[in-house]
């Protein structure tokens, strides 16, 4: 699968979805090939950056592959949250890498986006419902301000099925794979062994055993008062949060579905 594009997988996201998680384990196998910083959203910000300057482009892809000089053979990766939302993302990935395989771990809607508030510090400058409020105003208006962490973005996130229609459209199916943050840590075991599959590569001996801790946890404050915005998150998020639901039950049947086979097969 080794690309002459120089990646040969990438992670979309969701942003406070595990990624971090993700990321410290996936870059133990031997089998792959990750730059030191985590996320460099070269497809995202660092092309937006550009403002479609030939120059600036040429030697910013220029810097993006220079990253991975050093797979030597293994596959490369990375994983960079803002790529499932950014615009056209999906397309430039495609172009860039048409072998290229995805995968996209997604959380409640809902609680992503409150995760998101908290972990930025927002709550120290603004009110969590007017700040919630304000960002599906405008996600509804299409008034949405690119920023990581603006209203409009960090509600924009949320989206899942809008997101990744996108990339349904430039990545087969066999390229493409969605997991339940759920998952992640009730059974971090059958998630790596999954995501390890959909790479191609045998599992790392003992990641079932590994300890998922909480990476980058957001400092909730003590007291909340979170009704007003839970109210319209889960308004908008209806069908997105139905959405990752039944994705998490489909894994959780697919999860107990193989524990009951192998226990027959050992018995």
């Amino acid at each position: 699968m080794t690309s002459a594009a120089c990646i040969d997988f990438l992670g979309i996201g969701a942003a406070r979805s595990g990624t971090t998680t993700v990321y410290e384990v996936l870059k133990q196998h031997p089998g792959l090939f990750f730059p030191e910083r985590k996320e460099l959203h070269y497809f995202s910000f660092v092309q937006q950056a550009c403002n479609n300057d030939p120059v600036k482009l040429a030697a910013a892809e220029k810097a993006y592959r220079a990253t991975f000089d050093l797979k030597q053979g293994r596959l490369a990766g990375e994983i960079s949250p803002s790529y499932l939302y950014f615009p056209d993302v999906a397309r430039k990935i495609s172009a860039f890498s048409p072998s290229c395989k995805v995968f996209c771990v997604v959380r409640d809607p809902v609680e992503r986006a409150l995760s998101d508030f908290y972990y930025a510090g927002l709550h120290k400058k603004y009110s969590v419902n007017d700040f919630m409020a304000q960002g599906v105003r405008e996600v509804r208006s299409g008034k949405i301000v690119l920023h990581p962490f603006s209203p409009s973005t960090i509600v924009f996130k949320g989206l899942y099925q809008l997101h990744l229609r996108s990339y349904a459209q430039h990545f087969s199916a066999q390229n493409l794979m969605v997991l339940p943050y759920d998952l992640l840590h009730r059974d971090h075991g059958a998630f790596f062994a999954a995501l390890f599959a959909f790479l191609d590569l045998p599992p790392v001996v003992g990641t079932a055993r590994f300890a998922v801790t909480k990476v980058n946890s957001a400092k909730y404050p003590q007291t909340r008062d979170e009704k007003q915005a839970r109210s319209v998150l889960a308004e908008l998020y209806q069908f997105d949060t139905a959405w990752v639901a039944d994705l998490s039950k489909t894994w959780r049947e697919r999860t107990v579905g193989a524990a009951v086979k192998a226990a027959h097969v050992e018995g």
